[in-house]
């Protein structure tokens, strides 16, 4: 026990923290979408507010919100409202909603859907899955390939290899969110 503090004293609290990352991975993120332009109409059906509840970092339940909107008719707006700092932020001691706006549209691989999900310079993969009136979002974890992308078509191509080779997809889990339902505006 001396030994593995002694350890964690020597790397420090940046070191421990970039070896959880390397052990643990993290949602795969490139320069580059599935496809160069998006191809595929966005559903009309799926616009509007989705909810699914996430456990935070202590355990905690959170709720999240997802809203689906057009920008286009290839292109979703995307957003995501939630509890998600901590401390969680305040105003006049009442807490405050944090919110993440992106951009997506969908690509076929192999016979499943993925959403290009565009969050600051990176473009996120994320397994796109609809049922029983349910969706999820699961983001390819990192560790899915080992190869440098360096374009659109390598990144389809590695990502087709993994489903072919794989029976279960390599996601991140600590990112997704499944089972959202969606919220009837009253």
């Amino acid at each position: 026990m001396a030994r593995s503090a002694h350890i964690i004293n020597s790397l420090g609290l940046i070191g421990v923290c970039m070896l959880l990352v390397l052990l643990t991975g993290c949602p795969f993120g490139s320069p580059y979408p599935l496809d160069e332009n998006p191809q595929i109409l966005i559903q009309d059906t799926l616009l509007g507010r989705w909810k699914t509840t996430i456990m935070n970092e202590y355990a905690k339940p959170v709720p999240v919100t997802m809203l689906l909107e057009k920008h286009d008719d290839f292109i979703y707006n995307i957003s995501f409202s939630g509890y998600f700092s901590n401390p969680v932020r305040t105003i006049n001691k009442q807490a405050v909603e944090d919110t993440i706006a992106s951009m997506a549209f969908e690509s076929v691989v192999e016979g499943h859907s993925f959403w290009n999900v565009a969050m600051g310079d990176k473009i996120y993969p994320v397994l796109f899955q609809c049922q029983d009136d349910q969706i999820s979002l699961r983001p390819m974890n990192d560790h899915f390939t080992s190869f440098i992308i360096k374009s659109s078509s390598q990144l389809r191509e590695r990502l087709s290899y993994h489903i072919k080779m794989r029976q279960v997809l390599d996601v991140d889990e600590s990112f997704q969110l499944i089972r959202m339902v969606r919220v009837r505006d009253k």
